[in-house]
């Protein structure tokens, strides 16, 4: 199976290297694998940062948008469907792409 994984550098929930780890583990499977610099654990949905205090200085809007087109891409490219192909994971400032 095909598996998307984005981390974040500073993550207080889930340390780096687990998530290097996992990935080690799933090997080939990982057709991508985005490291976002400078953010939390909380980055990744808005709420979670309103509940919880966020580390990190990455925007939310910033981190959501990020998450929201990478997720719809590789969906839309896992579902087939039209012309999904044509487009390419974001590449944004605050991402390393790692695979």
């Amino acid at each position: 199976s095909d598996i998307l994984i984005i981390a974040s550098d500073i993550d207080e929930t889930v340390a780096l290297s687990e998530v290097n780890n996992t990935q080690k583990l799933l090997g080939e499977n990982v057709l991508h694998s985005a490291l976002l610099i400078d953010a939390g654990h909380y980055h990744y949905v808005p709420i979670g940062c309103e509940i919880r205090v966020c580390v990190g200085n990455l925007s939310i809007d910033e981190a959501t948008n990020f998450t929201n087109v990478t997720i719809l891409t590789f969906l839309a490219q896992m579902l087939n469907w039209p012309n999904s192909y044509d487009y390419e994971m974001p590449k944004r400032d605050y991402v390393i792409w790692r695979v």
